[in-house]
C-alpha cells in the first residue's frame, strides 16, 4: 500500500515543513505543519491559507533516491547526465521533460534528490 504524506513550502517563511494534516475548507486550506525551534523542539504550526499564494503543497511519491531520501513532487533530481524537477501531471508523478512515469525508473540506483524548485531554482 502506498504511503500518503505531504510537505509544504511556506512562502512567507521561505522554508519547507513536514505536514501533519491538510483540511480543505473550500477555497482555503488549513495546514498543520511541524516546525522545529532553534533548540530542536518540534511544535505544530496551524495556518489557514490559499494554495498557490501563501503555501505550496507537495505530495510524497512513495519512492526514495539512491541515498534513501524520500522523493516529493517539486524535488529536483539528477542522474548521471541530467537534472529534472519532479512533477505531478496526467494523474502520475513524472520527471519533467521525460515521458516515463517516475515509478518506472530505477530511482534507487541512479537518481538523487539535490534540492527543490522553491529553494533551489538555480539548479534547473
Amino acid at each position: 500500500m502506498r504511503e500518503i504524506k505531504f510537505r509544504a513550502y511556506n512562502k512567507d517563511w521561505e522554508m519547507i515543513l513536514p505536514v501533519k494534516a491538510v483540511i480543505n475548507n473550500g477555497d482555503w486550506l488549513s495546514v498543520i505543519a511541524i516546525n522545529k525551534t532553534t533548540d530542536g523542539i518540534e511544535h505544530e504550526e496551524w495556518q489557514d491559507c490559499e494554495v498557490g499564494n501563501e503555501i505550496e503543497i507537495m505530495q510524497y511519491t512513495d519512492l526514495k533516491d539512491k541515498n534513501g531520501k524520500e522523493i516529493y513532487e517539486g524535488d529536483i533530481v539528477r542522474n548521471l547526465y541530467e537534472v529534472y524537477p519532479v512533477v505531478f501531471e496526467s494523474g502520475m508523478f513524472c520527471i519533467n521533460d521525460l515521458e516515463t512515469p517516475i515509478w518506472k525508473m530505477n530511482t534507487k540506483d541512479y537518481w538523487e534528490v539535490i534540492g527543490n524548485i522553491y529553494e533551489n531554482k538555480d539548479l534547473l
